[in-house]
């Protein structure tokens, strides 16, 4: 199930912003359908500390595979995947997630079962 991001603005740019869609919005679109695609259409600029905040509560509270997302411009995919490497691969984690790319999302992988869950 897609989640417009655009609904929160053009610019996402706070940690207190990215927890409150975790908590408002994702949990319960996991809840009932075991994944979210964040959908980033509309959406022009994150932080560093956006998408940090929101890729560790997904992951953390949901496992890896519970999150894709799509319509992501150049600079927003850049800003996404610089925070999921640096949560993943963090001491803390202990091991990397790969991340695969396909027609219709980008997915983390589980590096212990291959198969993305889109």
């Amino acid at each position: 199930m897609a989640l417009q991001l655009k609904q929160f603005g053009a610019a996402l740019t706070t940690r207190t912003l990215a927890a409150r869609i975790v908590r408002s919005e994702v949990s319960k679109t996991i809840l009932r359908s075991r994944s979210v695609v964040l959908d980033f259409a509309g959406v022009d600029l994150i932080t560093q500390s956006f998408a940090d905040e929101l890729v560790r509560d997904i992951v953390l509270q949901h496992g890896p595979k519970a999150v894709a997302w799509s319509h992501a411009d150049p600079g927003v995919e850049r800003i996404l995947r610089h925070a999921i490497a640096a949560r993943l691969n963090s001491p803390r984690t202990n091991r990397p997630i790969p991340i695969r790319v396909h027609d219709r999302a980008t997915t983390l992988l589980d590096p212990d079962d291959s198969s993305p869950l889109f």
